[in-house]
């Protein structure tokens, strides 16, 4: 791999439960033998998304600890819709987060959703979490899961 070049990337993240709106430059490197670009995204940015985990954490944190949908808009300056898109897609990967912390798929129904927040959230380096969560899944957590076909 060698450097191909950098590009700027617009990110969202709350960091010390302030509001940062930056745009940081992304590393892409191109593999000697194939020819193939590859972005290095810092571990703290969802492929294809403008906000970072610190952020939709916190919201999923605040919806399902039944703070308003508004109160909840208006403390991030982000839409309702917004919003109800992290929930759909934290509802998505609810079995693969439920797999890596059971390792069973069968009791997928009997987890709540809450539940599964409060042990992402109960990790002391998220990172962590995000590592395990890749190495067993191969994307990342939060990553809109493509429908195959």
């Amino acid at each position: 791999m060698e450097i191909h070049a950098y590009y700027p990337r617009h990110v969202v993240a709350l960091i010390g439960g302030v509001l940062i709106d930056e745009i940081i430059d992304i590393l892409r490197l191109r593999c000697c033998s194939c020819g193939h670009t590859h972005a290095i995204l810092p571990d703290f940015i969802i492929p294809y998304c403008t906000y970072s985990y610190s952020l939709i954490l916190e919201c999923l944190n605040g919806y399902y600890s039944k703070v308003k949908i508004e109160e909840l808009c208006e403390r991030y300056n982000i839409s309702p819709q917004l919003i109800y898109s992290w929930i759909k897609r934290f509802q998505d990967h609810k079995a693969q987060c439920i797999f890596l912390f059971k390792g069973k798929k069968e009791e997928n129904l009997k987890v709540k959703l809450i539940d599964i927040l409060k042990r992402i959230l109960g990790y002391i380096d998220l990172s962590d979490f995000l590592t395990e969560y890749f190495n067993e899944n191969k994307y990342c957590f939060m990553q809109v899961i493509k429908s195959p076909g």
